[in-house]
């Protein structure tokens, strides 16, 4: 494939990427709320006739909900990292440059989408969030330098 069309492809999964997190945040409150609720009430069920644990799937699922959205947003940042990573590979940039470009890329990103839900009905903005968003961009660089550093 040639290098032109590398990099558009890649570059078009970080925007694909983006939008898909772009679209989970422009949910309304209660929109959002349901579908967390019944991802986590599926995952709890799931886990629950899996290993035939006889847990109370409702009251589970009440308090695992909140920290399954935000491992949901440390790991779409984590994954979005990914992307931003296989696009800058096609160009001549050492590894702590990619680094930093990317955990900015993300951070920047996670700040907009937290301001972007301030505008949403029902949903709030917090600097929290861009925190665990940013977390699950430095595990992944964090893996990634290790990587290189061995490799090299």
């Amino acid at each position: 494939m040639k290098k032109k069309y590398k990099i558009i492809i890649s570059w078009l999964l970080v925007i694909i990427w983006m939008f898909v997190i772009y679209y989970f945040s422009n949910m309304n409150g209660d929109v959002s709320s349901n579908a967390s609720n019944g991802t986590t009430h599926f995952i709890i069920s799931f886990i629950d006739d899996l290993f035939n644990l006889n847990i109370d799937v409702d009251k589970t699922t009440e308090l695992l909900n909140g920290p399954i959205r935000k491992i949901a947003h440390f790991t779409v940042y984590f994954i979005l990292s990914i992307f931003i990573l296989i696009a800058l590979s096609n160009y001549n940039l050492k590894v702590n440059k990619k680094i930093i470009i990317t955990t900015l890329i993300c951070f920047i990103y996670a700040c907009t989408d937290e301001i972007h839900q301030l505008m949403v009905a029902d949903r709030s903005g917090k600097f929290l969030d861009v925190l665990i968003d940013t977390s699950g961009c430095l595990l992944n660089m964090i893996i990634y330098y290790f990587r290189k550093k061995k490799i090299s």
